[in-house]
């Protein structure tokens, strides 16, 4: 993918070919050639934050639901229809609607394959949830669809006629998991070479005939899906390598790497901290509202009368978040770590820093907490630190202790855990939040640490709002961010044994050094 243009330009250039889609009615594509066209710095914003948008539609729904049941399918269309972004999963029509859809697609595909490239708990996620969003279209197109899919993509896939399946009907229905006539008649069964499905072969669950691998449907997207993954995991390798000489430092840089930190809905704001907040208070809200990551590093302070340069930045802006004005933010963290430095090395070393961030120093930016998928896949906590997510980096001893401190026990213990144990560490703190707050369900996940604490202001005040009808608590419509971490349940994903990712991403980025992102001027 290329990106040409004078970096003073309002517009950016994207690509260098014709694409796929452009000659196809098809959203199902490999995404092999970047699209070729000319956007506005606004558009290319605009498209990216959609397709995030759709990700986390399946997100979501993989975090409720088994992604191969009907409720999942059914909740990611009704959040997408919700979004008026339907048209991502939709059929395309064969007009000029139908030719912006597919330019949508193929354009912020790309986009956020730039962003999302930078490193491998980015890649990770954009990978699965690329996967799901292929998957569901793979599930929902046509026979005659898939049969131009398969030519557009140089696969060697032929639907068998009805007279070859009923000839060999019962050889499939014995070599096929779980497959009856029943199913068969009404399925289509494609004729692959056997080395395109070698673990099925392996496995001696496939039909084999001349060489050829008679594969009904319900097997065949596993195959495809595999093809796809190895071709995400190597371009994404392939942009890592190729990012440093994009010559877009003051235009596109900083859009991709805000990108990837996001908040894709309301989000938090700053703005909505309309109650000061002075250092007397802090004990006291730490103890009732504070998220798990900020009574932590409140402890540590407490304790140690220090915390290392990672922790003051993210507990400092989330006290900042909170409503502690700079003078107070001066007062409070000047007693604390005075105990530890002496006032003097305090006013020398920490209190240009505090000032940047509230933006009186530096550039004067006004720099905002930060958020959980930012804490949770960015600079992870060494020996000695205590910032980071403890639901991502605490061990388990370590996290399962500090949930007890805070009244998660039995059931409830075993279910946040299970929550951290696949991966799904902003259920496991909405979870928590639940639990402790004693709270009804979110109708969300929780995405910003200052998010809970406000969520946990209200419930303490009572200013939550409650159903008129009964009375209870209405469930509260949190921040849509984005969330990092893997799908829920024991959905055996058979693709996911077709290509281990971690070897793919190993072997991809053996062929050149790999970029990570610049430290944003926050980490001063």
């Amino acid at each position: 993918m290329l990106f040409s243009g004078f970096r003073r330009k309002r517009h950016v250039k994207v690509g260098d070919s014709d694409s796929e889609s452009s000659r196809r009615k098809s959203l199902l594509q490999f995404y092999h050639k970047a699209p070729t066209d000319d956007i506005s710095l606004e558009e290319f914003e605009q498209l990216a934050v959609e397709r995030l948008k759709v990700l986390r539609a399946f997100e979501i729904a993989a975090a409720k639901f088994n992604k191969f049941s009907q409720e999942y399918r059914d909740s990611v269309v009704a959040d997408l229809r919700r979004q008026k972004l339907h048209a991502y999963v939709g059929h395309v029509p064969e007009d000029s609607a139908g030719a912006a859809i597919l330019r949508k697609d193929n354009i912020s595909h790309f986009i956020l394959l730039l962003a999302f490239c930078q490193t491998q708990d980015l890649r990770r996620w954009f990978i699965g949830m690329e996967i799901d969003l292929f998957r569901f279209r793979l599930q929902n197109e046509s026979q005659a669809g898939l049969q131009d899919f398969f030519r557009d993509s140089k696969m060697d896939f032929k639907a068998i006629s009805a007279e070859e399946k009923a000839a060999h009907a019962e050889d499939i229905i014995d070599s096929s998991r779980d497959l009856t006539a029943t199913k068969l008649e009404t399925m289509d069964v494609f004729k692959v070479p056997f080395t395109e499905v070698l673990k099925l072969v392996s496995e001696r669950a496939v039909f084999l005939r001349g060489g050829e691998a008679y594969v009904p449907a319900e097997s065949i997207g596993a195959v495809v899906e595999s093809r796809y993954r190895v071709h995400l995991s190597q371009m994404l390798a392939q942009t890592a390598r190729a990012l440093p000489r994009l010559d877009e430092e003051d235009r596109l840089l900083p859009i991709l790497r805000a990108l990837t930190k996001m908040e894709v809905g309301c989000g938090f704001d700053a703005a909505q901290a309309t109650d000061a907040v002075t250092p007397e208070m802090i004990d006291q809200l730490s103890k009732e509202s504070f998220p798990l990551c900020m009574k932590s590093m409140h402890t540590a302070l407490r304790s140690n009368h220090h915390l290392r340069h990672g922790a003051r930045m993210q507990y400092g802006l989330f006290l900042k978040g909170v409503g502690l004005g700079l003078q107070d933010a001066l007062r409070f963290w000047r007693e604390e770590l005075s105990k530890h430095v002496g006032a003097e090395n305090f006013d020398k070393k920490y209190s240009y820093n505090i000032r940047h961030n509230y933006g009186t120093e530096g550039k004067r930016a006004n720099y905002t907490p930060y958020s959980c998928g930012r804490i949770i896949t960015t600079n992870p906590p060494g020996p000695g630190d205590a910032h980071g997510c403890p639901f991502r980096h605490f061990d388990h001893k370590k996290l399962e202790e500090r949930l007890k401190e805070e009244g998660v026990r039995d059931a409830n213990l075993r279910e946040v855990m299970d929550y951290v144990d696949k991966g799904h560490y902003q259920l496991a703190c909405t979870t928590t939040f639940r639990i402790t707050q004693k709270s009804p369900e979110l109708a969300q996940v929780i995405g910003h640490p200052n998010e809970y604490y406000q969520l946990g202001r209200q419930f303490k005040d009572g200013s939550a709002s409650k159903d008129g009808k009964t009375g209870s608590m209405r469930s509260i419509e949190t921040t849509k961010s984005l969330m990092y971490s893997q799908p829920v349940g024991n959905q055996k994903d058979e693709f996911d044994d077709d290509a281990d990712l971690d070897k793919i991403l190993a072997e991809a980025e053996m062929k050149g050094a790999e970029a990570e992102p610049e430290e944003t001027a926050m980490e001063h």
